[in-house]
């Protein structure tokens, strides 16, 4: 059976769903975010919430949290994304807390 790796070594871990998951999210969370292209809290097709577990300079770990989504030209013309050309569109969630 594998082992998890030990807790020094960077991880992935990958949770897909359905954009229902994500509003069930937003609300259990307390998130809201507002894009370029759409409604606010709305999420599009391909929209995912990306967390991230940082460490400050005190090395107290810290987590930030982003939607990401394609925007709505990108969609229309269904045009390949690349990190430096054309990336997703990405929003910081605020209100952490219900």
């Amino acid at each position: 059976m594998p082992r998890s790796p030990p807790s020094r070594l960077r991880t992935f871990r990958c949770y897909a769903g359905h954009d229902l998951n994500i509003y069930f999210l937003r609300a259990m969370l307390g998130l809201k975010w507002t894009t370029e292209s759409f409604n606010p809290n709305q999420s599009p097709p391909g929209g995912m919430l990306r967390f991230e577990l940082l460490r400050d300079a005190d090395r107290t770990p810290f987590v930030k949290l982003y939607f990401e989504s394609q925007s709505y030209t990108q969609q229309r013309s269904a045009s390949a994304l690349d990190p430096v050309s054309n990336a997703p569109d990405r929003y910081a969630c605020i209100g952490l807390g219900a």
